[in-house]
């Protein structure tokens, strides 16, 4: 009898469960015992709201970006989920179900749902987020409009990891809770960032009208000769010069037309070192000079080139020409014996 009563139990629980989900089985901790399969799903649609009602934030710095996984492309794949709770108890062979409707009944099984995480949901949504963090990079420029030098600052670039928010999505999700999920962004800066220094100095040049003169002149000699800022304005020259700490804008006058100025003037400067001529004093005793000598004198180009330049940046605008000087073999303060 107690034989017959332990074979009639399996077959009366069976028949007792029949078409229904066995005591025991849960899905994310909703009860389903005893729960048809149409039931069991509309419960589970009732109960597992994760998709629409989760909160996945994402934190870049102070800004934050909230989203449900619905709209991160998860989903739960609720027919399924209720068909692998249906089939606990079920499958494999006569005493391997009877073992697994005990340990239903004793203990409890709890299933995790079945998900669905479309990810290419995820990538258009985080690619809509790269977007608005996204920032090119922006070089600082300097240009000279009229008389105003124009400076744009620039940019530092960044760009958003879309993959390791990707893959952050993809392990957290499957936790059913709310999160944070940091954003990873690459910030690249740019080569010359800021071009206020070099935009002062072209301010400088363009201040005041540039006046080039004869530092000792003497009556007859040429100049001096007058930029007025307008004038100056054409002739700046604003180069990108890469050195080894990086690159960097130079800001001068242009070297060409400033080195055209320069030789057209040289001519005119030149002046031939002549002797002084003296009478022998009888009474003195003494030579007597009755021509002074004539200092000679000519223009570098080159150096004055850069002589120019160097005082503009600094800020001056009356600026002497550095002549260089050629003694003649005999000068005014020659002696009989020399």
């Amino acid at each position: 009898l107690f034989a017959l009563l332990g074979s009639l139990i399996p077959i009366i629980y069976n028949w007792r469960y029949n078409g229904l989900i066995y005591p025991g089985v849960t899905v994310h901790g909703v009860d389903l015992s005893g729960l048809s399969t149409e039931q069991a799903t509309d419960r589970l649609n009732e109960k597992l709201l994760y998709p629409t009602t989760g909160k996945i934030i994402f934190q870049w710095g102070e800004k934050t970006w909230q989203a449900a996984p619905r709209e991160l492309g998860l989903f739960v794949d609720v027919q399924t989920t209720v068909q692998a709770a249906y089939n606990l108890g079920r499958t494999s062979g006569l005493l391997e179900q009877v073992n697994t409707q005990f340990n239903l009944w004793y203990s409890g099984q709890n299933l995790a749902p079945v998900l669905v995480f479309d990810e290419r949901v995820a990538q258009n949504y985080l690619t809509t987020l790269a977007a608005e963090i996204d920032l090119p990079i922006i070089e600082a420029s300097l240009s000279i409009s009229g008389v105003d030098v124009m400076v744009v600052p620039g940019q530092v670039g960044r760009l958003m990891d879309v993959e390791a928010a990707r893959l952050a999505l993809r392990q957290h999700l499957p936790t059913l809770t709310d999160g944070i999920i940091p954003l990873t962004v690459n910030e690249t800066p740019p080569v010359i960032l800021d071009a206020t220094e070099q935009a002062e100095i072209a301010r400088r040049i363009l201040s005041a009208p540039l006046v080039i003169s004869l530092g000792d002149a003497e009556p007859g000699d040429p100049g001096p000769w007058t930029f007025e800022p307008v004038a100056l304005a054409s002739m700046l020259s604003i180069e990108r010069v890469e050195k080894p700490e990086g690159a960097i804008y130079q800001v001068g006058l242009n070297s060409t037309q400033l080195r055209t100025f320069l030789e057209g003037i040289a001519p005119n400067l030149i002046r031939y070192p002549v002797n002084a001529r003296f009478i022998f004093n009888d009474d003195t005793r003494l030579l007597e000079v009755i021509e002074p000598a004539v200092i000679g004198r000519s223009l570098d180009v080159a150096p004055n080139l850069q002589l120019i330049q160097d005082k503009l940046v600094a800020g001056e605008h009356n600026i002497a020409l550095d002549l260089d000087m050629h003694l003649p073999q005999v000068t005014d303060d020659s002696t009989g014996e020399s």
